[in-house]
């Protein structure tokens, strides 16, 4: 479950001409019911993601030349590749859920659950670090990343 709080101010960490990422935080839950994920990372980018890979195996195959949404990048960024968790679909088409690695390694997803989609023709991802007491796998945590995913892909274009 996501917070029902409400949002603090969404950060861009970066938008260029094929790629976008934001990240959202909620506003202070003291008080309230603990909630699955503490805050997400959202981003698209133009082109599909290729998706071929086995759980526990490495993501991507191969290593992009250029960053691509802070989440994987060139050899010399020191972004380690991402674990791929298991295929999951999202909507009609499949899905990759993976997990970062701990932050450095992980960069900005660090320690991130998240989910590798598409809409369209593009890629899409929604990644989020888990609330304390929550497993970062746990199916609440999945469940909560798989429903902003599949919000995402069914949103109507802009």
């Amino acid at each position: 479950m996501l917070p029902n709080g409400g949002f603090d101010v969404p950060r861009n960490y970066g938008s260029g001409r094929c790629q976008w990422l934001g990240n959202l935080e909620p506003k202070s839950l003291e008080g309230r019911r603990s909630r699955a994920i503490f805050h997400v990372l959202i981003g698209g980018r133009c082109g599909p993601w290729d998706l071929r890979t086995g759980a526990g195996r490495r993501w991507p195959r191969t290593l992009p030349s250029a960053d691509v949404l802070r989440l994987i990048g060139p050899r010399e960024q020191g972004l380690e590749s991402l674990r791929a968790l298991r295929r999951i679909r999202i909507g009609k088409r499949p899905a990759l859920l993976v997990r970062a690695a701990p932050y450095p390694a992980g960069g900005i997803h660090g320690d991130h659950v998240g989910v590798l989609f598409e809409a369209g023709s593009d890629g899409y991802l929604v990644t989020g670090h888990a609330s304390p007491g929550y497993a970062p796998t746990s199916a609440p945590v999945v469940d909560a990343l798989a429903a902003v995913a599949t919000s995402m892909a069914v949103a109507p274009p802009a």
